[in-house]
Order: C-alpha cells, then sequence, then structure tokens
C-alpha cells in the first residue's frame, strides 16, 4: 500500500467532498427528471419492497413514538408480532429521521429525498477513501460517483435498508488502514460498530470482507521496517487490536442486536437448513458483461448474475491495475487473490449462503456485491495515483481494453446488444483518452490537460447517468399523488369505522395496496409481510383456511373470521367480499361492511381449548373448525358436514389430491346437507384460480397464493356440484368441501358471547377483565408468544398456549380475574450486559492507545 505523508494527510479534503456530494445529488435529481420521478414528474422512488413493506413500517414507527406507544410489539402486525426484528432489519438507519420527522402523507417524497441523500453520501464516503488511501485529489470526484452509482445502489434502491453498510464500507477500511499504519484503531471501531447497529445483516457482509481487507494490507504494510520489535510484534500486536476492535463494535451493539437477532432467527430460521455444496451457480465467462452500461436485467434481480456494474471506464483502470510497473509484484497477487475469491464466492453456492448467513436469499441473490465493486474502485484508484502515461502504459492498457471487449462480445446475452457494446466502448476509450492527456507531461499546456481531465469525468458522469436512467426505468412505478389518495381516504376510513365502534376488534380491506397496510393505517388487521414474520401468526391463518397475505382475496369461512375477532370490512364497489357480511351506513371513502359472527376478542371457553390439535396437512380445514369449535364449547360442535370429492383432470382422469393440472380440473360431488356450501383448494400456483361451479362463472381470484374456502351457493342435500377449477399448470395440494350448519353457527356463536370479556389492548399491554361461572380458561386472539408476562389477580400466572399451541389461553378462578399481560423484551439483560461489555472494552482500547501514542487514538 501506498504510504501517505503527513503533508498529504493534512491537505483539506473537504472541498472535494462537497464537490462529489452535490455533483452525485444533482446527478441523482437528473435521473429523477429523466424517468419522471417526483419532484420532476408524477411517479415515485417507492417500488417494489419499499412500496409493499417499509414505509408502512416507517408509518408504525413514527405512531408508535408520537403516541406514547410500545416500540417493541404492535397489534398491526398481523394478528401481533414483536417489531424488535423489523427495527433493526429496516428501519434502524439515521437517514431514518426524516420520516419521523414528516407524516406519512409526504413518504413518497421522503423516500425519493433518504435516496438521494444516501447515494450522495456512498459517493462522497468513497472520495473520502480515495484521498486518504490514494492521496488522489480531483480523481477523486470521478471515483466517488463510480461508487454511488453503480448498479447495486440503483437496482437495489427498494431496499434502502442496505446502502447504510455501502456509505460506511469505504470509511471501515479507512479505518483498518489507521489502524494498521498509524496504530490508531478507534477509527475502525467505531465505523464498524455504526454500521452493525445500521443493519446488522449487511454488516455481516462487511465484517467478512475486512477480515480479507485487512490481511492483504497487513501483508503489504511497511510500518514493520519502521518499528521496534520488527514483524513479530508489528503482526501480534496489530491483530490483537483488530481483533479487539472488532469485539468491542459487536459488543457496544449488544442491547439492541441480541433480542432483534433472535426475533429474526424465530421467524427466518436463520442457518438450520443450512448444507455447503460446492454447485456452480454460473459459468465465469458470462461475469464479463456485467461491467457494461445499460446492461441490467430484471432476472438479476430475482436470480441470475451479481450486480457489478460500477463504470467501465473504471474497470479498465482497475485492470490496469495489474500490468502498472509502479505497482508490486506482491501487491498485485494479493488484490488479485481478492478478486479471485469474491468472485468464487459469487459462483460458488455453498460459499454464498455463508456470505448470506447461511440462508438462501429471496431475490436479490448477490447482497455482498457492493464489496466486489468497491474493489474495483479501489484498483482503479492506485492506477490513477500510481500509473504513468507511458508509451508501453498505454499501449498495455489499450490490449486490455480490446481484450475485454472481445470477450463480453463473444459471450454476450440477448441484453447486450452491439449497440450498447459499442456505445460503451467509445465512451470508455474518450474518457481514457482524455484522461491519458491530462496525465501526459508531452501536454505544455496546464489548462489544456485541466480541460481534459474535466471532460474525461463528464463522459465517465454521462455513461453512469445512461447506465442508471435504464435501471430507474425498468422498475414498476407508483405515482405520489396515488400514494396520498390511498393514504388519506384508507386513514379517513378507519377512522370513521373507530368513531362508530370504539371497541377492540380487527377490520380487514379487499383493496389494499400492500401486504402491510395495517401498520400504515393503523389498524388491527390480519396481514403482513416480512423478514420477521411471527410463524404462530401465520400459521393459525394458514390453518383457519386464510392466505396469510391476502386474506380476504381467497374466500374465507365464517366461523374463522369470528374466532379472529374481524368485525368490519373495508372494500370499494368492485371488490370480492364474503357474502355473510353485512352493509353498514358507516360514511366512508370505501364501503363498509360488518361480520355479524364476530366474536369478541377474549371470552371464556371450555379447557379443552389446550388440548385441541390438530395436522394441516392430513386433516381438511373443515375439520379443523368443528375440532376447534368443540373445544372451545366444551362439546361436540359438527358445523361442517364434509362431501367425499371425485376429481377429474383436463383429460377426464380419475385422479386424487396432491393433483397436478396442466391448465384444468373438474371437482365432482354431492351437497352433503342443505345451505350454503364451500369449496377449501390449496394452491401455490402465482396466476390465481378461476372457478365456475355447475355453470355459473364465480369472480376471479388472482393471488400468488391461493389458501382460500369459496362460497359456492346454497344448495339443497344430495344436489350435484361440478366445479371446474381453471389455472396455469400446478399443483392443487388440498382439496375439500362441506356444507355449513348455520343454525347451529349462531347457536355456538351466541353461547361463545356470553362469556365476553371486557379487553384492553395497547401494543406490548393487554388487560382482560372476566367474571367467571367456574374455574376455566380465557381465550385469547393472539398468537402464544413466550415472552408475555401474565398476571391474574395481582399473581404472576403461566400462559396456556391453546389451539395446537398457536394462540394464548388465560387460567382464571371462579369469579372476578383480573388479568394483565405485558410483553418482555427477549434477553434484554444479556443485551444490556454485552454492550457494558462493550463500553468498558472501548474505555479501556481508548485509555491504552491514549498512553501509548500520547494523544487520542
Amino acid at each position: 500500500m501506498k504510504k501517505i505523508s503527513r503533508e498529504t494527510q493534512q491537505k483539506k479534503v473537504w472541498p472535494l467532498l462537497l464537490i462529489t456530494f452535490f455533483s452525485a445529488a444533482v446527478l441523482c435529481f437528473a435521473l429523477y427528471a429523466a424517468v419522471g420521478m417526483w419532484p420532476f414528474g408524477t411517479t415515485s422512488v417507492i417500488t417494489g419492497d419499499l412500496n409493499g413493506q417499509y414505509i408502512n413500517y416507517f408509518a408504525q414507527f413514527r405512531r408508535a413514538l408520537f403516541s406514547g406507544e410500545s416500540l417493541s410489539y404492535s397489534f398491526t402486525k398481523s394478528l401481533g408480532g414483536s417489531l424488535l426484528g423489523l427495527f433493526a432489519y429496516y428501519a434502524s438507519s439515521l437517514f431514518n429521521v426524516l420520516y419521523l420527522i414528516f407524516p406519512p402523507i409526504f413518504y413518497a417524497q421522503i423516500a425519493g429525498i433518504v435516496l438521494v441523500l444516501k447515494i450522495a453520501c456512498a459517493g462522497t464516503a468513497f472520495a473520502f477513501y480515495a484521498q486518504k488511501h490514494w492521496g488522489l485529489r480531483s480523481a477523486s470526484v470521478p471515483a466517488g460517483l463510480c461508487y454511488a452509482f453503480m448498479s447495486y445502489n440503483l437496482a437495489y434502491a427498494q431496499n434502502i435498508m442496505w446502502h447504510d453498510v455501502v456509505i460506511l464500507t469505504p470509511l471501515v477500511c479507512w479505518g483498518i488502514d489507521r489502524l494498521i499504519e498509524e496504530k490508531r484503531p478507534l477509527g475502525y471501531l467505531g465505523w464498524l460498530t455504526l454500521a452493525i447497529y445500521s443493519n446488522f445483516y449487511i454488516a455481516y457482509m462487511l465484517c467478512i470482507f475486512s477480515v480479507l481487507y485487512f490481511g492483504i494490507h497487513m501483508l503489504m504494510s511497511e510500518a514493520p521496517r519502521k518499528e521496534e520489535g520488527g514483524y513479530k510484534k508489528f503482526w501480534a500486536g496489530r491483530c490483537l487490536s483488530f481483533a479487539a476492535s472488532s469485539l468491542c463494535a459487536g459488543l457496544l451493539c449488544g442491547i439492541v442486536l441480541v433480542p432483534w437477532m433472535l426475533n429474526i432467527k424465530a421467524s427466518k430460521g436463520i442457518g438450520e437448513r443450512f448444507a455447503f455444496t460446492f454447485e456452480s451457480l454460473f459459468p465465469l465467462k458470462e461475469a464479463a458483461q456485467q461491467f457494461w452500461p445499460g446492461n441490467f436485467v430484471w432476472e438479476n434481480v430475482q436470480d441470475g448474475l451479481p450486480l457489478l456494474y460500477c463504470g467501465l471506464t473504471a474497470v479498465i483502470l482497475a485492470l490496469c491495475f495489474f500490468v502498472c510497473r509502479n505497482v508490486k509484484w506482491k501487491e498485485k497477487l494479493l488484490w488479485g487473490g481478492m478478486i479471485a475469491v469474491l468472485m468464487a464466492c459469487f459462483m460458488t453456492e455453498g460459499l454464498n449462503l455463508i456470505w448470506h448467513g447461511f440462508a438462501k436469499p429471496v431475490w436479490f441473490p448477490y447482497r455482498n456485491s457492493f464489496l466486489f465493486d468497491f474493489v474495483v474502485l479501489t484498483l482503479a484508484c492506485g492506477t490513477l495515483a500510481k500509473a504513468r502515461c507511458s508509451k508501453r502504459g498505454v499501449m498495455l492498457g489499450l490490449g486490455l481494453f480490446a481484450a475485454f471487449g472481445l470477450w463480453s462480445f463473444l459471450i454476450r446475452y440477448e441484453s447486450l446488444s452491439m449497440t450498447k457494446l459499442v456505445l460503451g466502448g467509445a465512451c470508455a476509450a474518450a474518457a481514457l483518452t482524455l484522461w491519458v492527456l491530462s496525465r501526459s507531461e508531452q501536454v505544455k499546456k496546464i489548462r489544456f490537460r485541466q480541460t481534459a481531465g474535466v471532460c474525461s469525468a463528464l463522459l465517465v458522469a454521462a455513461e453512469l447517468a445512461v447506465n442508471g436512467f435504464i435501471v430507474m426505468d425498468s422498475f414498476e412505478k407508483y405515482t405520489v399523488s396515488g400514494y396520498q389518495q390511498f393514504y388519506t381516504d384508507g386513514t379517513a376510513a378507519v377512522q370513521a369505522v373507530r368513531a362508530a365502534d370504539d371497541g377492540e376488534y380487527r377490520m380487514e380491506e379487499t383493496y389494499f395496496r400492500s401486504w402491510n397496510d395495517p401498520m400504515l393505517l393503523g389498524f388491527h388487521g390480519l396481514r403482513h409481510f416480512g423478514s420477521t414474520m411471527d410463524d404462530n401468526a401465520a400459521d393459525f391463518l394458514v390453518s383457519m383456511g386464510l392466505d396469510d397475505l391476502q386474506p380476504f382475496q381467497t374466500g374465507t369461512l365464517p366461523s374463522a373470521e369470528a374466532l379472529l375477532g374481524v368485525k368490519y370490512l373495508l372494500t370499494d364497489d368492485e371488490s370480492v367480499h364474503p357474502m355473510h357480511y353485512v352493509p353498514t351506513e358507516i360514511a366512508a371513502p370505501y364501503f363498509v361492511y360488518r361480520n355479524p359472527y364476530a366474536l369478541p376478542m377474549a371470552f371464556t371457553a371450555a379447557s379443552q381449548a389446550a388440548d385441541c390439535v390438530w395436522d394441516r396437512e392430513t386433516d381438511s380445514l373443515f375439520e379443523i373448525q368443528n375440532r376447534v369449535y368443540s373445544a372451545l364449547l366444551g362439546k361436540q360442535t359438527p358445523l361442517y358436514a364434509q362431501a367425499p370429492l371425485r376429481i377429474r383432470d383436463s383429460q377426464g382422469k380419475e385422479c386424487t389430491v396432491p393433483v397436478k393440472t396442466d391448465g384444468m380440473v373438474e371437482i365432482l360431488f354431492e351437497a352433503p346437507a342443505g345451505g350454503a356450501c364451500y369449496l377449501h383448494l390449496h394452491a401455490p400456483i402465482p396466476s390465481g384460480v378461476h372457478l365456475t361451479v355447475n355453470g355459473t362463472k364465480l369472480p376471479d381470484y388472482d393471488t400468488a397464493l391461493f389458501n382460500g374456502a369459496v362460497y359456492l351457493g346454497e344448495f339443497e342435500k344430495g344436489e350435484s356440484i361440478v366445479v371446474q377449477v381453471r389455472t396455469q399448470p400446478g399443483v392443487i395440494s388440498r382439496a375439500a368441501a362441506a356444507s355449513l350448519d348455520q343454525t347451529l353457527l349462531e347457536q355456538s356463536i351466541r353461547q361463545l358471547r356470553e362469556g365476553a370479556c371486557e379487553i384492553t389492548l395497547s401494543d406490548a399491554q393487554i388487560s382482560v377483565q372476566a367474571e367467571n361461572k367456574t374455574q376455566g380458561l380465557i381465550y385469547l386472539a393472539v398468537p402464544y408468544d413466550e415472552n408475555w408476562k401474565l398476571t391474574v389477580n395481582g399473581e404472576e400466572t403461566q400462559i396456556v398456549p391453546i389451539l395446537n399451541g398457536m394462540l394464548m389461553g388465560i387460567p382464571v378462578p371462579q369469579g372476578k380475574a383480573d388479568a394483565q399481560l405485558s410483553y418482555q423484551v427477549p434477553h434484554r439483560l444479556l443485551g444490556l450486559f454485552l454492550s457494558l461489555m462493550g463500553i468498558a472494552g472501548t474505555a479501556g482500547m481508548i485509555a491504552y492507545y491514549r498512553k501509548q501514542n500520547g494523544k487520542t487514538a
């Protein structure tokens, strides 16, 4: 590594950093204007997961913060769930303060501002690193722009929570430089701590990279020659300092990291099914085309090749690093080894899974690819810092350029057209030519050389802009006004329902913007989607015949909704809604329907509820419903009479479930009783399911996963029913049909309502007041979680898991019972202890290095 003089270190870097920041911001706004995004157009950057998940989380945390609610648990998350993992993984970025300052109606605009800030900060951080590490001056500006507008930052713009670690990576590496060369570890410790806090998932990848980066620079360092004790003391001291700093950084985040990681592990099962394999994910020859501008394809976001574009000019300069005479062979071999290791980790499934926390990523398959771009740009800066524009160097550079272009041409796929290849190559060649002229000693006019350098940087920026436009224009777009209209109307509808009924209940919607609308609009719903989904909540919804993502899009049973306390349904005029709902006179922007069968959120139930179990794979939905109501009432309650099915495929051949369908399946049965008849299907077919009953077409069900109980109509006992199920090719894994005993359901609902309890839900607190004729259980429509603490009449009591262990039961004595539940942050004392250890370790390191260096480390 090049030794940087004191004089170079003390030069003012801020003017160039400001130029980098504002240049990146201007370029980003220019891209907004080009693709028609706010503030220059009608659309917004809230796309993909940012639209479907994250802005809803920000709204929930803002609501909790300003209303004094809990930041650890909320009933806007499915049936109720922990917020710890959500905050750790999605919302802990310091940039998210903007989402707390401004109300959710402005989130479409705030998202655009946050992306600009993060991209500009990423470029500025790399420009700072280029100046400090290589001693670059003006060339640090285009280098920073390349880092800011690499394809990773733009294609993964919807995953806004990952960008913080991208910003901090150059600063962490600069901290490692200081640790090695100056024995000052606190910069590394501080920046790594902030990275782990901001997003521990991507920071985990940075930690792996930091070990590799540290090893390379230890081997390249010249510090041992100038220190007493030689190499042995140098290696021992620096390795110990690096390890201690890394450990302290992790410990400092313990108070938040421990409970959050446990929450995410419980929901995602990280590492539980990891099996190392050497299976190749893609051939090496295909990697070259990923460095060309305008070559972004949507498949690489879902599955495919890593996103490696960071400026074609930078790639050519990085290749020149390995033929530069002023670069030592050891340095070339070490950086070449780093490139080889990172590429091997992309290509090998087992190694790629290690980088991703031992769990296969769902979409966005190479989430560590920004680290590869960091290395490429680091080597490009090394060429800028060390290369001399001799004839030999220019010829070698041209040869590398030609070889790289030919390789890309020979193995290119459809998206890398000849036009893109030629235009990208011409732009890079012109930028490199101008750079050579700006460095050539044969050009005597200083102003000409400066102009050539500026023009070279502008060409690099133009190439980045073209690639950025292609990437940003390829994603789905949502209008700012559409988001604001949805938020305004949705909030008004929720408030109108609450004004008419101030009790504790759940509501849902058939129109929706995302699967996390309850968090955005602030109501107790059923839906939630994210990396920290509660298993009990999701499993119970599926067991009840409800899709855990779109519960009212695939049909429901009145008995199932009653158990969940769903009392109101918001819908528009064209939406499909369950037939048993009745309209209300509540004035709202949407139609409001009421569920006449809705049960209270808490009621007294028979003790058999604790013993009620089922197997979702073998027991039909209707058997489960009968079993649940029988357990709650303490007597046999056969709500549904199930019918034997005959199933025929599209060729008319008799078959049984699971059945593969090539487009159509026919289900035949006779109504086992008079009245309403329902068909349950479980079909994970993305195109949805389209049904026809006795020749009459039912509403279409377009959904990602069909798991519903469809109302077929009213039939007489013994009446023949033929259901045609049309789908794309796939598998129908479960099917069952049954008639509902309406009278028995109404009787059961009345009996359970007689045991209704007064309940108050305030996120991390639940209060239940009951008066029981006998000792028994209180049914609580909340997922079972061992982190709830229960007291009954002031005495600590164990919560009883009921209904297959998925919901909570409160054991209560005869007479009056005052039950209080409070959610306890799991392992908070362990996290606090680890953070205190981190503080103590950091304080010890500060004292040690102050004494050793005679000043602040």
